[in-house]
């Protein structure tokens, strides 16, 4: 690569410091537009911390659970820092605070049984990590997290079964298959172990390999401007908390143009833009989402429904079948193209077909209302009732369900 000519490093330097100014002046005047909100102060607390300044942001973080004890980001970022600096009986009571201030995080759960297992306490871990449903155990770093904590219980084949369910959904987790070689060592199952160990090596030499090129590739002008987006996506938050839209908006803008591939931007405008009925001021942002993560079936199903309500009925189609071809077990992307199907009036059998895909991967109610819906558009009564009944037994109190199951009862 060829040394930058001074003018252009002049500009480049120029650009830099202009992004580190308006980071720091969209934090400072989201805090100072709502100086009561703690979600407010946070975007400061992020931008601090972004750019290397850990004590400053900590003491923001601080300055939020003075203004909303409650505020569980705070408890989870302080938690993250003193995990990061090995002080784990802060992280776990930071943690432990997070959870109880939002019982539905499931990320300070995660980083709360990672703190229990750093000071020993293995059973404990395990407890947290299956106390919180089935959320934690959903994610591939949950399951990882329950791997290491059944390896140190000495439940070796539990620890493999969770070891192998976490490769299952990121087959990128390099550590679960050292975890998973342990296990099966332990288990005396040796050449599979070899096997587990061998991948292990492989992946972590492929990790260390593209850990060097991000490195020698690293743009600092880049990474400044994917910091000054994520600042505005933070600042488009909190403005929509406050029912300031318009606000909102002109942030998540700013952002999708600082960075090209900034989802949570898109994200945002895709949701606004649905909301006011603006279906074609969102297909912009949505393809830019499939772009960003092509191997994402809600992203596709998402722009398949956008461009189904603007009449657009074979983008549509390819859109959902896109997702199931990127994600076959992901059931929502199966239901997503029944639906369609059914909207349409097009083959009622493939919309049967895709309903059964969607209750065999997740037996949800909505899913079986759905088969109902689709048996019934293929003319099999008996199974479209059958269908409802499983989807009443799920939720009996749903009247939706209630008026399709009576117009699925037999005429006398």
């Amino acid at each position: 690569m060829l040394p930058a000519l001074p003018e252009a490093e002049d500009l480049r330097q120029a650009e830099m410091t202009a992004l580190r100014r308006e980071a720091t002046e969209t934090a400072a005047r989201v805090a100072e537009a709502f100086p009561t909100s703690a979600e407010a102060l946070a975007v400061r607390a992020w931008m601090h911390y972004r750019y290397g300044q850990t004590a400053e942001a900590v003491r923001c973080w601080e300055r939020c659970l003075a203004l909303d004890a409650r505020y569980a980001e705070a408890h989870v970022r302080l938690g993250q820092v003193a995990l990061k600096t090995g002080d784990f009986e802060r992280a776990r009571a930071c943690f432990e605070r997070a959870c109880r201030a939002d019982p539905q995080r499931t990320d300070a759960r995660i980083r709360l049984a990672e703190a229990l297992l750093h000071g020993g306490e293995a059973d404990q871990a395990v407890a947290v990590l299956e106390r919180s449903g089935q959320a934690a155990l959903e994610t591939a770093e949950g399951l990882y997290f329950l791997g290491r904590a059944r390896l140190l219980l000495n439940a070796h084949r539990k620890a493999k079964e969770a070891f192998s369910a976490a490769i299952g959904l990121d087959p990128a987790l390099t550590h679960a298959y050292h975890g998973l070689a342990t296990a099966c060592a332990r288990l005396g199952e040796h050449a599979e172990a070899d096997r587990w160990r061998a991948e292990f090596d492989r992946r972590k030499q492929q990790d260390q390999q593209a850990e060097k090129q991000k490195l020698k590739a690293f743009d600092d002008l880049a990474a400044l401007r994917a910091s000054a987006a994520m600042v505005h996506c933070l600042a488009a938050q909190v403005y929509l908390h406050q029912g300031q839209r318009r606000q909102a908006e002109d942030h998540w803008r700013r952002a999708a143009a600082l960075d090209d591939r900034n989802a949570d931007a898109r994200l945002g405008l895709v949701a606004l833009c649905q909301q006011e009925g603006r279906a074609a001021e969102a297909i912009r942002p949505a393809e830019d989402l499939v772009r960003i993560e092509p191997n994402n079936p809600v992203y596709w199903s998402s722009l398949g429904v956008l461009n189904v309500q603007l009449d657009r009925l074979g983008a549509a189609e390819r859109a959902f079948r896109k997702a199931i071809e990127v994600a076959p077990s992901h059931a929502q992307a199966h239901a997503a193209m029944a639906q369609f199907n059914l909207r349409v009036g097009r083959d009622p059998a493939e919309a049967r077909r895709c309903a059964e895909t969607a209750v065999r991967l997740a037996p949800t109610a909505p899913n079986y209302a759905l088969l109902a819906a689709a048996c019934r558009a293929a003319g099999e009564l008996e199974a479209a009732r059958q269908a409802v009944g499983e989807a009443l037994r799920l939720e009996p109190d749903n009247p939706q369900y209630r008026r399709l199951q009576e117009s699925l009862r037999p005429e006398k």
